[in-house]
């Protein structure tokens, strides 16, 4: 037994024979082979290969009549040459799909010793048929019969192949791999009968209304509906039957009016009548409004969903979950109010073209009859007759229900037609070329702009920005400065003036050469649902792994990402929800250096954070923008007291530019923004130094 289990080697010892509920991979593969391995050698050396009686030769001794078939024989030979062949196929098969991985030793025993029992198998059968063509050319009588030692060789060796079957549910079943039972395990969980009879437990709450007799009825007339149908499935060809029996037997008119009127009531509760084309184009027309209705909930009812799910911390900040839940109820019953609309009218659809071909069914069938019944027509009419009408209402049929399919097709892609309706706000004009970039001047020369009529956001706006240059945009909100950030990627197109890069209009170039020299660092950065990696990388997707981490070195997010357990692999969450918000601004930093721009816009990149971390991402701003063109959108003045020019926007206008020390000693709008700063500062650092306590 210790022999045996050194076969094992790292896969543990022979013992315990069961284990995670399945027999051991180095039990099964190390006993099973070795006690047959044993049994066929014992069968060499106890061969009994027939069982024999004298019996005088004659000319028919020879003959097979009695004794084993020659293609019989031939069967044997070659399934015993395949049990022996097969297990060294398997392990070459596992060797081949290992790719390097270590082959477990109690495998190779294994297969080795499959192999050799079924050699003996093989021997045992060759002499079997040698001794036994011996004895027949010597005129003696053989009743065939296999040796005992090779019928308990095959025996033990069908037992041994079905043992394995009582390791099923094992996550270890078949033992290909080190992983493939994890592999079958996971399989096996993704298999949609996989605990079937607890998930048929959990559905049936929902598909039994429990605490509604009323819906319990309805469930169980619909039940006895689809049974009652597939009984109509049986009775209608037994009237059809009956009604040909009674035109051929020249049977009562009475009896005859009877079977048919029940026949075609059969026949229309059996349903299926949807052609009826002047009536399906009537009705469907008719019931668009529901579909149309439906759809526009179901699009409500999902934004509903979405932005509940979306904005689950404000809806947790205030306690909010049975609000959402219950105006997503409100949506549903309100969508399965216009559902129902929809369907029932579809049903009335059906039926009423149901109606119309059954009666038309039962006045052709009527009149047929009767001219059957009074020898006008033979009764091969009739049939005929029924016939034709199933011809006819075929093609009808596909024809409603392709009308019914289109119209309601197109009743769906109603949201998609006024999706493309819609105009492009900005489009690049024919023949327009890409930006020929030189330096990176930048000019607004009397620009105008307005989101909406009546209201300007932008009067008059004229500024250069020199290659190289910072300039900063300061001013209340809504002044306008994010608007001019807007323009110069060219979101918009302004109402009048120009604006130009290296004296190039924009309007006058695509939008991708434009943007292509452009990076953006705007204030709320948004991530995808992905790593850190690909969304650094979102900045130029060709990048490789080096790259990346060079931006993320630069941007000093590096450190921070390797000391996640999974580096630059971490999922960010959605909208980067599993990082700081200094964090993601460095991400967005990293992003721009990846793409490396010709011109920086910064959008208020540290507003929302604290000092310290303002500080730091200051700098690494600092790094990126160097000998950059750049537009900086600031709240806090102090991030931009070395800018090269500021500019101070009031309602749309210009009202101050020019350098730090110089617009603080005009004594004018920033001057007066940047006392304020200043005083709401030191009411902080006021409020947050230790207070003694009087005695």
């Amino acid at each position: 037994m210790v022999t045996v289990g050194n076969y094992c080697e790292a896969e543990g010892p022979v013992g315990p024979a069961w284990t995670q509920d399945g027999l051991s991979p180095c039990f099964f593969f190390t006993l099973v082979p070795s006690t047959r391995m044993a049994l066929g050698t014992l069968a060499l050396v106890l061969a009994l290969p027939c069982r024999r009686r004298e019996r005088p030769a004659g000319a028919d001794s020879l003959s097979w009549g009695a004794g084993p078939r020659i293609s019989p024989y031939v069967l044997q030979l070659l399934l015993a040459t395949l049990q022996a062949a097969l297990p060294l196929a398997g392990l070459a098969g596992r060797v081949g799909t290992a790719r390097g991985a270590p082959l477990p030793s109690y495998l190779l025993l294994a297969s080795v010793l499959e192999s050799l029992a079924g050699a003996c198998g093989l021997w045992l059968l060759v002499v079997e048929r040698s001794q036994a063509r011996q004895r027949l050319a010597m005129g003696i009588w053989i009743k065939f019969r296999h040796s005992p030692g090779l019928l308990l060789l095959w025996t033990v060796a069908f037992a041994a192949e079905n043992l394995a079957l009582v390791s099923w549910n094992s996550p270890q079943w078949w033992w290909a791999r080190a992983d493939l039972g994890q592999q079958v395990r996971s399989a096996a969980q993704q298999s949609t009968w996989r605990d079937f009879g607890r998930k048929l437990r959990l559905l049936s709450g929902y598909l039994w209304p429990r605490g509604s007799p009323a819906l319990q009825l309805v469930v169980l007339i619909c039940l006895g509906l689809m049974g009652l149908e597939r009984a109509l499935n049986v009775l209608v060809p037994i009237f059809y039957r009956n009604i040909v029996n009674l035109l051929t037997e020249k049977a009562p008119w009475n009896s005859l009016a009877w079977t048919v009127t029940s026949y075609v009531f059969l026949k229309f509760l059996q349903g299926g009548g949807t052609g009826s084309t002047a009536l399906t184009i009537v009705v469907t027309e008719w019931r668009t409004k529901f579909r149309r209705a439906m759809n526009t909930q179901e699009n409500a009812t999902r934004a509903r969903a979405v932005d509940s799910l979306l904005n689950f911390e404000t809806v947790k900040y205030y306690n909010a979950e049975s609000y959402e839940v219950e105006r997503y109820r409100e949506a549903i019953i309100k969508y399965q109010g216009l559902e129902w609309k929809s369907s029932a009218s579809l049903v009335l659809l059906n039926q009423t073209q149901n109606l119309v071909i059954g009666l038309g069914l039962l006045a052709g069938s009527l009149l047929c009859a009767y001219f059957v019944s009074e020898q006008k027509l033979q009764v091969g009419d009739y049939v005929l007759f029924g016939t034709y009408i199933i011809q006819l209402y075929m093609p009808l049929n596909w024809f409603g229900t392709y009308y019914r399919m289109i119209q309601t097709n197109f009743i769906d892609m109603e949201n998609m037609f006024d999706l493309l309706k819609e105009e492009t706000e900005v489009k690049d004009l024919p023949g327009a070329g890409p930006l020929r970039f030189q330096k990176g001047r930048i000019e607004f020369e009397n620009v105008h702009f307005s989101y909406a009529d009546g209201r300007e956001t932008l009067q008059d706006v004229s500024f250069t920005v020199m290659p190289g240059q910072t300039l900063a945009l300061v001013g209340p909100s809504g002044a306008g400065k994010s608007t001019i950030l807007r323009l110069l990627f060219r979101f918009y197109d302004i109402s009048s003036g120009c604006i130009r890069i290296d004296g190039q209009d924009i309007s006058q170039v695509t939008q991708a050469s434009l943007r292509s020299h452009i990076g953006v660092v705007p204030q709320d950065t948004v991530l995808f649902n992905d790593t850190i990696a690909d969304n650094i990388r979102y900045g130029r997707v060709t990048a490789g792994n080096d790259e990346v981490e060079a931006a993320a070195q630069a941007a000093g997010i590096h450190d921070a990402i390797m000391a996640f357990p999974e580096g630059y692999r971490t999922q960010v969450g959605e909208r980067g929800l599993k990082l700081s918000g200094g964090e993601k601004q460095r991400v967005a930093i990293a992003r721009t250096i990846l793409k490396a721009p010709d011109i920086i816009l910064l959008d208020e990149a540290t507003s929302a954070l604290d000092t310290s971390n303002e500080r730091a991402i200051q700098a690494s701003l600092a790094k990126v923008c160097a000998n950059r063109t750049t537009i900086v959108v600031a709240h806090r003045l102090s991030t931009v007291v070395n800018a090269d020019q500021i500019l101070v926007i009031k309602d749309g206008c210009i009202v101050e530019r020019g350098r730090h020390e110089a617009l603080l000693s005009r004594g004018g709008v920033y001057a007066d923004m940047w006392q304020l700063q200043q005083q709401g500062q030191e009411e902080t650092s006021e409020d947050t130094k230790p207070q003694t306590m009087e005695r």
